[in-house]
């Protein structure tokens, strides 16, 4: 058996520095960086200077950086809290109204196999002031005077969350509908036959069986929402202004347009912090009671 054990130790040690090469040492040299005074273009990577937290504190004093975080929150609590809401709608329906559940929800998750870009540009045209649906309706029911919804500062954001929410639903209702599939069947008809309506069982009974799944579903979207990037730079580029400019897109155009690689390496490990933080905070709040 330790024969055995070092044979596939030994094979398998090509396969993990590799993983560690491409996972490890990009995020050990990002925080490098972040702790350095670097410009892509005008520095040599043999001359960048140590500066410590400098590049922290020209963030945290930036108002680019708390204007990027408010309209990453916005997009987090408006986009996980609908996704999460219309995808439990959605399996529900599936899981009591459709017998052949597999050809449903592999319709239903059409728009989720889609690239992110291909959404956005979608969803470009279809906001379109000339020639786009969405602002036809939105106009002919008041509610854009002037400009389209992505070239306005007040809804270019709620235009994007708006196709985040068309493509992922699909997906968090798949996910809950696993859970829903996976259920003990016991509890409800127990509820049943103590006289428990739907809601009840709903709330009671369901929304606590599913809390891992849930979990799960708020997981996934937090990591992806915080780094949102394609869909903004097809539909508005962070504009208009900064007004739909989220952490992620202020790290690609501190990096790769200011080439200021050291303020830019600090975005990233803030964002992953960010993410950090957010995941232990939901696991904490809808998982820990079930250890």
């Amino acid at each position: 058996m330790k024969q055995n054990n070092k044979f596939f130790a030994l094979i398998s040690l090509p396969g993990i520095i590799y993983l560690l090469s491409i996972v490890l040492f990009p995020i050990i040299f990002t925080v490098y960086l972040s702790f350095h005074k670097y410009n892509f273009i005008e520095t040599p990577l043999s001359n960048i200077r140590w500066i410590g937290l400098g590049n922290y504190i020209t963030i945290f004093k930036d108002s680019t950086f708390w204007n990027s975080t408010l309209n990453t929150g916005i997009y987090l609590v408006v986009g996980v809290v609908v996704e999460l809401v219309i995808g439990l709608g959605i399996a529900l329906l599936i899981f009591r109204l459709f017998k052949n559940q597999n050809i449903v929800t592999s319709l239903i998750l059409l728009p989720s196999m889609m690239a992110p870009i291909v959404i956005g540009l979608v969803f470009r045209f279809m906001f379109n002031p000339q020639f786009g649906v969405f602002d036809f309706i939105l106009s002919k029911m008041g509610l854009v005077v002037a400009n389209s919804v992505l070239g306005n500062r007040s809804t270019a954001l709620l235009g994007i969350i708006f196709a985040d929410i068309w493509q992922w639903t699909p997906f968090i209702a798949i996910i809950i509908l696993s859970g829903l599939i996976a259920l003990p069947h016991e509890p409800f008809e127990a509820a049943r036959i103590d006289g428990a309506n739907g809601l009840e069982i709903l709330t009671n009974i369901t929304l606590p069986l599913l809390r891992p799944v849930l979990t799960v579903a708020i997981l996934i979207r937090i990591a992806d929402i915080v780094r949102e990037f394609d869909k903004i730079f097809v539909m508005t580029y962070g504009g208009p202004g900064a007004a739909s400019e989220v952490l992620n897109f202020t790290a690609y155009r501190i990096n790769y347009i200011n080439f200021d690689m050291g303020v830019g390496s600090a975005y990233v490990v803030v964002i992953f912090a960010i993410v950090i933080l957010l995941s232990v905070a939901v696991f904490k709040t809808f998982y820990v009671n079930e250890f």
